[in-house]
């Protein structure tokens, strides 16, 4: 009898440490720009050094499904998604970004299937951030460093 009752105290145990363990390292996602035919948010706690630089997580999710253009042959759309999570590599001495990763979704916030998933092979193209995801996502790696400000 007491092992039972100790055994199922153990199980409640470790099951609420694996549920906590995994709710911790779950984005916590931060409205930073919505232009309308998109919202941006980002990852604060995703940030991580890639030698010189640092990375971040974004995620961009769409009112509707949007694709990157169609099959000519088949005109099957390609890539149809509702979210993309897109990580930048910064560079805050200089205030630029490149885009470093992505991963497509059929659903908002990243849940759904992944149609589309890959990372930048070979040296990244940093360039100053053009719109308001991309200086988000400067701030957020650098602070209030941003290319305006150099």
């Amino acid at each position: 009898m007491i092992r039972v009752a100790l055994s199922a105290t153990l199980a409640a145990a470790v099951a609420t440490a694996v549920v906590g363990t995994a709710h911790a390292d779950a984005p916590r996602w931060n409205l930073v720009a919505d232009a309308g035919d998109s919202a941006a948010y980002i990852d604060q706690g995703s940030v991580a050094a890639l030698g010189d630089a640092k990375t971040v997580w974004l995620l961009r999710n769409y009112p509707q499904t949007i694709d990157l253009g169609s099959d000519p042959i088949t005109g099957n759309s390609w890539y149809p998604h509702r979210s993309v999570k897109v990580q930048y590599a910064v560079d805050c001495s200089m205030g630029l970004l490149a885009l470093n990763a992505w991963q497509m979704y059929t659903g908002n916030f990243a849940d759904g299937t992944v149609v589309w998933a890959d990372r930048h092979h070979g040296l990244l193209a940093y360039a100053a951030p053009s719109v308001a995801e991309e200086q988000a996502a400067l701030a957020a790696v650098c602070g209030t460093k941003t290319a305006a400000s150099r």
